[in-house]
């Protein structure tokens, strides 16, 4: 009812982003009295997809009724995990392991890796559609990309962290420092070119993390690593925020004619 009111007739973005969510929020709960949490959903995936399958469809819903980019960005985030759980289905099938994701974490972490990238092409595709940002398929993309981005980022940190197996990747001493900050860095240069800041952002803490492993070789005291790491993100932060029109110009200007025509004018 509210949402008829607030969101189909009145068109008020706040309510919108809210009772979306909130009909996200009652279908995860209404599902989760039909699939309860337990080691077999939650670990080996047993069930999972069972309880993914009503998240696109009441997002779709949602979004045929009342055009909430939000929910079409929700719809196609269940879609996705919807697919990845029935892949990793399909592999625990194949290969006769329930315990397929715990036992191959190479393969799934591959497979994860995969996934963020199609999340990132839809993301872009939805921009390249709207260069000028003037219809909801430019906020359909900014949710997107603000699932992407990290995506991306974590899910190279996983395939970096298979040493050890799933515990290395739960150890935050296991981050490579170097090949981070340049992860990060390229991360944010793609988000110079797009123009999505959320390719930024996503980056910080694990930046911040980078940092920290870098003071901690030292002999310095942990006041010191934590101040001096929050310091260095300030920096960056500021730098970026305030220089992102005439950096951006920068980098666009060394790309070809034919990109820059099909990205937002600087």
């Amino acid at each position: 009812m509210l949402a008829e009111i607030l969101v189909k007739r009145q068109r008020l973005a706040l309510p919108a982003v809210v009772l979306t969510l909130a009909a996200f929020a009652w279908t995860f709960r209404m599902m989760l009295s039909i699939y309860p949490p337990n080691a077999d959903l939650w670990v080996t995936g047993d069930g999972i997809d069972g309880f993914i399958v009503a998240f696109p469809v009441v997002m779709g819903l949602f979004y045929v009724r009342y055009r909430v980019p939000l929910a079409l960005a929700l719809a196609i985030f269940a879609a996705l995990a919807l697919v990845l759980a029935l892949v990793f289905r399909l592999l625990q099938w194949v290969s006769g392991d329930d315990a397929f994701i715990l036992n191959h974490p190479t393969l799934v972490s591959f497979i994860l890796f995969a996934c963020a990238v199609g999340l990132f092409i839809a993301a872009l595709g939805f921009d390249l559609s709207d260069r000028f940002r003037r219809t909801t398929r430019s906020d359909v993309a900014f949710w997107l990309h603000l699932v992407a981005a990290p995506a991306l980022l974590y899910s190279i940190r996983i395939l970096l962290s298979l040493d050890g197996g799933w515990l290395e990747i739960m150890d935050p001493n296991s981050f490579k420092t170097p090949v981070v900050v340049v992860i990060v860095g390229l991360l944010m240069l793609i988000g110079l070119i797009i123009d999505r800041r959320a390719f930024v952002t996503s980056g910080l803490l694990t930046l911040g993390l980078a940092i920290y492993g870098i003071f901690r070789q030292g002999s310095a005291t942990i006041d010191t690593y934590i101040f001096g790491t929050l310091i260095i993100v300030g920096v960056i932060v500021l730098v970026i925020g305030t220089g992102w029109i005439p950096l951006r110009r920068i980098v666009l200007g060394a790309l070809p004619s034919i990109v820059v025509e099909r990205l937002p004018p600087a």
